[in-house]
């Protein structure tokens, strides 16, 4: 990895999967309805596995994560606020703010600057974001029984709970 501009993608990439997880773990945490504590625990599984894929590129470029407990702190406080928002509400925010990261991260694929390792993790990233913003979709279409679908197929092991 060479380009400074990729870097501090990653690095990015990696705040934003930290503060991912803790918001989808502390929205699990936060609710007594199963079939949403499932849901938010395997969206909180996507980030942490796409954490872990930046952890792993960016520890072999020898490159320094700075700490994270500030991510961690706004994903919990705003999981306690969404989590007195109702449902489609929830949904239709996330919606348009994971169409705009969407947006951003395939721009951000053209920073493929060395080798494979690096263009397969942005396209993850990409593809993970798309995959949460199909989730989202399948809710809002009242699709929810098949919305996890394509969060699962990117998970190493989507049979594990």
């Amino acid at each position: 990895m060479t380009s400074d501009e990729c870097r501090a993608y990653l690095l990015r990439r990696h705040d934003g999967e930290v503060y991912g997880e803790s918001l989808f773990g502390a929205l699990a945490t936060g609710t007594t309805d199963e079939d949403r504590r499932h849901k938010w625990r395997v969206l909180a599984r996507l980030e942490r596995e796409t954490k872990e894929r930046i952890t792993a590129v960016l520890d072999r470029a020898g490159i320094v994560i700075p700490g994270s407990s500030a991510s961690v702190q706004r994903g919990e406080a705003d999981a306690r606020r969404l989590s007195r928002v109702p449902w489609r509400d929830v949904m239709e925010g996330f919606r348009r703010e994971l169409e705009r990261f969407v947006t951003e991260f395939e721009r951000a694929e053209a920073l493929e600057s060395s080798g494979r390792e690096v263009g397969d993790l942005l396209r993850h990233i990409t593809n993970h974001e798309r995959a949460l913003l199909e989730f989202v979709t399948r809710e809002l279409e009242d699709r929810s029984e098949h919305s996890l679908q394509p969060v699962l197929a990117l998970l190493r092991n989507p049979n594990v709970r």
